[in-house]
């Protein structure tokens, strides 16, 4: 069984995204500033960014929650907000390259690992259900030459953070991920272009 994992990269594709929409899918963060672009909404959404408690920033994430199926939260915001979503109990690593196989979370209804990317709660939700392919769309990776890191219509402000910082554990992320995944044989595929494809091979 497939399903797909919608980042916010610069190759995400409104037609592709259109051919799945009838397909299971995942994204995050504020995936809807491209709504009035494409038909495809995510079937379920996670908020468990910090950028949320910003004020000048929560209506990006309060529209991408907007005709989605399924919402999962970091039950601080599912409660203060009193957002219509499942509350998840987040643990929040070291922004650091290395990480250790424990930072997974086997069982994301009880606690979810925040490490590295906002995308980690969905591979965790993921994997839990049983998926047995995932397909990254739109999850390029940082790099400090393009202008923008994101998708046309993205956010502004999502491009003012540091580059390199985050790309290291970026990586990590991945590598986290890749590690479980060939425990669990779990297949991963890319769709656009992404500089972590080759830890998936």
């Amino acid at each position: 069984m497939d399903c797909y994992i919608v980042g916010s990269g610069n190759s995400l594709d409104m037609d592709f995204l259109d051919s799945i929409q009838d397909k299971f899918s995942f994204s995050c963060n504020a995936i809807g500033s491209i709504y009035d672009r494409t038909n495809w909404r995510p079937t379920i959404y996670t908020l468990t960014s910090i950028n949320f408690e910003n004020s000048d920033r929560r209506l990006d994430f309060i529209k991408s929650m907007q005709e989605v199926e399924i919402i999962f939260a970091n039950q601080d915001y599912a409660i203060d907000y009193n957002l219509d979503a499942h509350p998840l109990v987040v643990k929040e690593f070291p922004s650091i390259r290395s990480w250790k196989p424990d930072w997974f979370s086997p069982a994301p209804l009880k606690w979810v690992s925040k490490y590295g990317t906002s995308l980690l709660p969905c591979v965790q939700l993921a994997f839990w259900m049983g998926f047995k392919h995932i397909i990254f769309v739109g999850c390029d990776g940082y790099n400090r030459h393009n202008k923008t890191q994101h998708v046309e219509g993205y956010p502004t402000w999502a491009d003012k953070f540091n580059v390199i910082k985050p790309s290291k554990s970026l990586r990590g992320a991945h590598e986290l991920i890749s590690y479980h995944a060939k425990q669990r044989g779990i297949k991963i595929s890319f769709e656009g272009d992404s500089q972590f494809a080759e830890l998936y091979d």
